[in-house]
């Protein structure tokens, strides 16, 4: 076999490798955990002659209920008091665009009644930040684990579920993503790369 082919022989072991830590890395890294959820609901109701008026409300579902939290293990399972601080609601209508600061949001279901909209809604985006300043934050959840999240930064969008308007009861959850562990597959590759080339020169 000639150095070439020993080398290009190599390149294809390794690129498998790659190809096969990256694939697990995506199944261990995609976790999240849910935090609350926002929703387009009914306020008032329409008739023949009026189309009625909607509301979004916001939901955050984090605080160990024995000490008068929010939480609803398994869906919702975060013991830990979250604020949802700079909260922000954008609402994308048929006649443009509303925002609205929402301020910080604490445990607990937040119903918001200020915030009303007609029944031609497109779209609407919910952000904030997590109360934690620091980039990742350590949350406690109902089964005695711990999740480290990747961002302090959450935020929730959602589209028709019959288009193209949104429709009472369309709702997104408020997630956050775990971060991922550290990049173990990296050091495998790194100290893969000479062993391989070592065997296809031998």
């Amino acid at each position: 076999m000639t150095c070439a082919a020993k080398i290009t022989r190599g390149l294809g072991s390794l690129l498998c490798l790659c190809a096969s830590l990256l694939s697990v890395g995506q199944h261990v890294f995609a976790d999240t955990v849910n935090l609350g959820f926002v929703s387009f609901d009914g306020f008032i109701p329409g008739t023949l002659t009026s189309p009625g008026v909607n509301e979004f409300s916001i939901n955050n579902f984090t605080g160990d209920p024995a000490l008068g939290g929010f939480a609803l293990p398994p869906d919702f399972p975060v013991l830990d008091f979250v604020t949802f601080t700079n909260a922000q609601l954008t609402i994308e209508e048929s006649f443009g665009n509303e925002f609205f600061a929402l301020g910080d949001i604490g445990a607990g279901t937040v119903l918001s009644d200020l915030i009303t909209a007609s029944v031609d809604v497109l779209s609407a985006k919910f952000s904030a930040r997590l109360e934690q300043t620091v980039l990742t934050l350590t949350l406690t959840l109902a089964d005695g684990s711990t999740f480290m999240t990747g961002s302090a930064y959450v935020e929730a969008a959602w589209v028709p579920s019959s288009p193209p308007f949104l429709a009472p009861g369309d709702f997104a959850l408020i997630t956050v993503s775990r971060v991922p562990e550290p990049a173990s597959w990296c050091l495998l590759l790194a100290v893969s790369l000479p062993i391989v080339f070592k065997r296809r020169r031998s």
